[in-house]
């Protein structure tokens, strides 16, 4: 029990400093992916990292997973290029890049960006599109993405789990070992 109780403290620091981050930005636009072509629709990025691996300071970048999905197209197409989410601190910019292309997918400006480093939740903040979308295409598992205008401006959001399950499972495991050493050495309750 005594060693339980030495090593909790570790077990629950090293939950806390990495973990899943997912984050979502949408925007309304106009653009294609793969054979379809939209107009007006909810364009919904949503990107998966662990905050273990996010390089900064100032300007903070994290590898991840990015997926598209467009309203009224169904299904969702994963990028296939390398990419990751992006804070600049220095210029309040934040959003997702393409590093095998050299360009942003999209960008925004917002001032919660001055003071984010991408490891924990934010959001949802709004901002001002940073670049007029690119018509180049991405490469998707959908077929090409493009967007070729925004009609509104786009909404970030960062949510990370919720760290309760560390806990719940100490407190246990620590009832359990106070159980155990009270049938051991034959202490009953009258």
């Amino acid at each position: 029990m005594k060693a339980f109780i030495a090593i909790l403290p570790a077990l629950l620091t090293a939950s806390a400093m990495a973990e899943p981050i997912s984050f979502v930005e949408t925007v309304t636009g106009s653009g294609s992916l793969g054979s379809n072509n939209f107009t007006d629709a909810l364009i919904t990025l949503t990107f998966n990292g662990n905050t273990s691996n996010v390089s900064g300071p100032t300007i903070y970048s994290l590898p991840g997973f990015l997926a598209v999905s467009v309203a009224g197209i169904p299904g969702s197409g994963v990028f296939s290029d390398s990419l990751i989410a992006v804070d600049n601190q220095i210029i309040s910019r934040g959003g997702f890049s393409d590093q095998t292309l050299g360009v942003g997918i999209l960008l925004m400006d917002a001032g919660a960006f001055a003071s984010y480093d991408l490891k924990s939740a934010i959001g949802p903040i709004s901002g001002a599109a940073f670049q007029p979308p690119l018509s180049a295409p991405f490469n998707t598992t959908a077929g090409t993405f493009t967007i070729t205008s925004l009609t509104s401006n786009p909404t970030f959001t960062a949510t990370t789990p919720e760290p309760v399950g560390i806990i719940p499972l100490a407190v246990s495991l620590l009832s359990l070992a106070c159980v155990n050493r009270r049938i051991a050495c034959g202490v009953r309750h009258r």
